[in-house]
C-alpha cells in the first residue's frame, strides 16, 4: 500500500537541469545528492545531506530556486564568484550551510515567512526583498552563525510593501566588513524593520 511505499533519490549529479517532485501520499527522500545549478521543486520529499552548487550569475528564479517545505543539512556554496544567488521558496531552512552567495528567501505563499534554524552563513548576503504590495515578508535567523555576512533589506517598486528580518541568538563576526544591515530601496515609504534578540 501506499502508507508503506518509500523512494530515496540518492547519490546522483543533476548538472543545468530540473527536479520536479509531486506531492505524494508515500515517503521521498533526496539525500546525498550534487546539484549544479539546476533548480529543485520538492513537493513534500525530504531534502537533506545534498551539496548545491551554484555557477551562473541569473537574476530570476529560472536557475538556482528550491521549492519545497523544509530542508535540513545542506551545502550551498560558490567558488568565490561575486553575485550569484540562490532563492529559497522555503519555510524552514535547518543545519544548513551557505558559503560565497547570496541567499534570497522566495516564499510566495501563506504567511510570505522563511526561518533558518542553526545555519551557517559565510561570506554571504542574506536578502529580504520585498516587491509585492501590501505583504509583509519575514526573515527569522535563530541560533545562527554569520561569519563576514550580511542582512539587506530591499524594496523594488511597491510603496506599501512592509518586511522584517529578525536576528535571534545568533553569532555575528565580521572581520572584513564595516556594517552587518543594508537597506536598498526605488521606494520612498517601504519599510523594513530589523530586530536582534538575545545578541
Amino acid at each position: 500500500s501506499h502508507k508503506h511505499s518509500y523512494v530515496q533519490i540518492d547519490g546522483n549529479s543533476f548538472i543545468d537541469s530540473q527536479l520536479v517532485i509531486s506531492n505524494a501520499n508515500y515517503r521521498v527522500s533526496v539525500v546525498n545528492n550534487h546539484f549544479v545549478d539546476t533548480s529543485v521543486s520538492l513537493g513534500n520529499a525530504m531534502f537533506k545531506d545534498n551539496f548545491y552548487k551554484i555557477t551562473k550569475n541569473t537574476k530570476d528564479t529560472a536557475t538556482n530556486y528550491i521549492d519545497g517545505d523544509e530542508i535540513d543539512a545542506n551545502n550551498f556554496y560558490t567558488d568565490g564568484t561575486s553575485d550569484l544567488q540562490v532563492y529559497l521558496d522555503v519555510k524552514k531552512v535547518k543545519n544548513c550551510k551557505f558559503e560565497n552567495i547570496a541567499v534570497l528567501p522566495y516564499v510566495e505563499n501563506g504567511d510570505y515567512m522563511t526561518k533558518f534554524d542553526d545555519c551557517k552563513f559565510t561570506n554571504c548576503e542574506i536578502v529580504s526583498k520585498s516587491n509585492i504590495t501590501d505583504k509583509t515578508r519575514k526573515t527569522i535567523l535563530k541560533r545562527c552563525e554569520l561569519e563576514n555576512s550580511i542582512l539587506k533589506g530591499m524594496y523594488s517598486s511597491s510603496d506599501t510593501a512592509k518586511g522584517s528580518i529578525i536576528l535571534d541568538d545568533c553569532d555575528i563576526n565580521l572581520p572584513t566588513k564595516i556594517n552587518v544591515i543594508y537597506s536598498q530601496s526605488n521606494s520612498t515609504t517601504g519599510a523594513h524593520l530589523y530586530k536582534i534578540l538575545n545578541f
